[in-house]
């Protein structure tokens, strides 16, 4: 009777407000008096929830039941078979659907979860003590904020923090897989564990003299600009007039550091437009640098942009998911790496099947390095690796180019 005594005050700490915890035990278990919501009968368990390190090694403690999360449930498309018949005609120049993209309209009306569904995913939410933040129109994700307490009972798991193998860190992750007591099906639940914390690619200029091989117009030689547009793309007049480029960022910028590098660059005053996303106020952090990076290059390789537009948040499923909806973006850069699951790859598919390509930096560590940095092998995206660029002097014309080692490609 005592151990029935104490998953009951569990329960009810996990679904009541901090503020009422003060009344004590006495008053969760009176607020539990009244009915829950009934439970599905069958539960369902969801896999690949467990990074591989946390099977290898004990838990150092467990996680804080107090700290709260930020999560993504994601809702597997219908009708997949037909999705990827549809991908294969878009993409076939010999097929009567070759380039007859999709709007996000059409692509939640034909593969999208129903209305239904995903109600009851919300309900299931919100009927477990989690907080709802954002729906998409899309139907594929729910994004949700709770305590430890309350996620641990909503996907029967406990949270525990483990060393990383790697890393001077210890990452959260379940000690089981997730499952859910609900009929209707989902496909993945990101924010679950943070065994890969998505990190930006740039590399610092290495402190030393300049190397005979800079030949850009910048500053020391290093490549500024136009140089870029004179290396990869001579003789072109296509400046991306009338376009707009997407960027997928997880942290903010200064606005300016990038009126800056235009002037500097004598690059004209392309419009940036920010989104922002999970509740983040578009604060720059100690990774900006990135962001300003990525807006720099994108105005420098076609500065007839009508816009840039930065998507900036912290949950990567919700920002790429927004990307997705909005569509306002054909072409979308990314020079992160970032923990990707089910729900990802999902993302990507609607990517393609919208007409929206999706490019994304291949990360630091190369494919015989070690593990592949995500997302860097899936099939629905375009992966970019970085190069040594040598040109004519003064950033002219494209003379020669070497892989960096640790961005090369190989088996995954």
């Amino acid at each position: 009777m005592k151990r029935n005594l104490i998953l009951v005050a569990e329960v009810a700490l996990a679904i009541i407000p901090v503020t009422a915890v003060r009344c004590g035990l006495f008053c969760a278990l009176l607020l539990v008096q009244s009915p829950l919501p009934s439970r599905a009968a069958e539960r369902q368990i969801l896999h690949n929830h467990i990074p591989a390190a946390a099977t290898n090694t004990a838990a150092v403690r467990r996680s804080s039941r107090w700290e709260r999360l930020d999560l993504t449930i994601g809702l597997p498309l219908r009708d997949r078979e037909a999705l990827t018949n549809l991908l294969r005609q878009i993409y076939d120049p010999a097929s009567t659907n070759y380039h007859h993209y999709l709007t996000p309209e059409e692509f939640a009306q034909r593969f999208g979860p129903t209305e239904k569904d995903y109600q009851a995913v919300v309900s299931f939410a919100q009927s477990h003590g989690l907080i709802v933040t954002g729906r998409h129109p899309n139907r594929t994700l729910v994004s949700v904020r709770g305590s430890v307490a309350a996620i641990e009972l909503a996907f029967h798991v406990t949270l525990r923090e483990y060393q990383h193998p790697t890393e001077s860190r210890t990452f959260r992750a379940p000690d089981v897989e997730p499952s859910l007591d609900l009929a209707v099906p989902v496909l993945a639940v990101s924010g679950l564990d943070n065994y890969v914390i998505p990190h930006p690619c740039f590399r610092p200029i290495p402190i030393e003299p300049v190397k005979p091989d800079v030949t850009g117009s910048g500053p020391g030689g290093y490549f500024l600009g136009f140089d870029f547009r004179r290396a990869y793309a001579p003789g072109t007049s296509l400046t991306g007039t009338g376009q707009a480029v997407g960027l997928f960022e997880l942290d903010g910028y200064y606005h300016q550091d990038v009126a800056a590098y235009e002037n500097l660059a004598g690059l004209p005053n392309v419009p940036v437009t920010t989104v922002l996303l999970d509740g983040f106020n578009g604060s720059p952090g100690g990774l900006n640098i990135e962001v300003a990076l990525d807006i720099d290059m994108a105005i420098s390789m076609a500065p007839g942009l009508s816009q840039v537009i930065v998507y900036e948040g912290t949950t990567p499923n919700d920002v790429l998911n927004r990307i997705a909806t909005d569509r306002l973006a054909k072409q979308v850069s990314a020079s992160w790496t970032y923990g990707i699951n089910a729900t990802t790859l999902q993302i990507f598919q609607q990517f393609a099947a919208q007409g929206q390509s999706f490019f994304n930096a291949s990360g630091d560590s190369g494919a015989y390095g070690g593990a592949v940095s995500p997302p860097t092998d899936d099939p629905y995206i375009t992966v970019v690796g970085g190069t040594d660029l040598t040109t004519t002097s003064g950033g002219g014309a494209w003379v020669s180019e070497t892989t960096w080692p640790s961005s090369s490609g190989g088996i995954s």
